[in-house]
């Protein structure tokens, strides 16, 4: 289960994130939607553990999420930019986020 509870997240003045709650029970297929700037990807960056939350929290299967190995291990963030070395083969890259995301 995902639980979000009263998730905020500022960046300098800009509010990413403003008091975002709901839950996504085991089993389930959830859509995010939202226009550009609407904070879908800074929700998923915080749901991988990536980016702190500034207020609330963000559970996955009652562990928190940010800076925790075993949530990392079955939650992954591939944006749609996703960053490589330069001129880095894939097998370098593969080998990067395997490390990155046991």
């Amino acid at each position: 289960m995902i639980e979000i509870r009263h998730v905020t997240k500022h960046f300098d003045s800009i509010t990413a994130l403003n008091d975002v709650t709901f839950t996504i029970p085991k089993g389930r297929i959830f859509g995010l939607l939202g226009t550009n700037g609407a904070g879908k990807s800074t929700l998923l960056r915080a749901m991988a553990g990536i980016l702190s939350c500034d207020e609330g929290e963000l559970l996955i299967d009652g562990e928190v999420c940010y800076d925790n190995p075993k949530v990392k291990e079955s939650f992954f963030y591939l944006p749609d930019d996703p960053y490589y070395f330069p001129n880095a083969s894939m097998e370098v890259m593969t080998d990067f986020y395997r490390r990155q995301y046991k």
